[in-house]
């Protein structure tokens, strides 16, 4: 993708979008990873200054929320809400709070998605992915 974004000549703060394949044969292969790739992924283009801690936070802090992907992404641009009331979030989950996500007990994540894809991620990946995004908030905080 870098190597795209230099022969396409893609200004700094600017980046590609892109349906990416690859075989990586030399990963190690458990439950959520295998040697074939199929997923959308983007990359930017950066200048020698932003090459900076605050800005990676601060670019790390917005891939946490996926952000960029819901800003660029075809599909979600489209998106209409679904009338479909079984995938509209539980009155539960709309309310939590900052603080509720940091002290989420397991017994609290298996209630709140139940019969949910966010299972996936397990309760100790999301745990991992929220102290990250806190972290890194708290660190872009500082450096301002």
């Amino acid at each position: 993708k870098r190597l795209k974004l230099a022969e396409l000549g893609i200004a700094p703060g600017r980046g590609i979008y892109t349906d990416m394949n690859a075989l990586r044969p030399d990963e190690d292969l458990d439950n959520i990873h295998s040697i074939y790739v199929d997923q959308w992924d983007w990359e930017r283009t950066m200048t020698r200054e932003d090459r900076t801690l605050k800005y990676l936070r601060r670019t790390v802090n917005r891939i946490y929320g996926c952000d960029t992907c819901q800003q660029v992404c075809p599909h979600t641009r489209r998106g209409v809400p679904t009338t479909e009331s079984a995938l509209h979030p539980s009155e539960q989950l709309l309310s939590m709070t900052p603080s509720d996500w940091h002290t989420l007990t397991h017994e609290q994540y298996l209630a709140l998605f139940r019969g949910s894809a966010v299972k996936r991620a397990k309760y100790e990946g999301l745990m991992r992915n929220i102290r990250a995004a806190r972290e890194s908030s708290s660190a872009a905080e500082s450096d301002d």
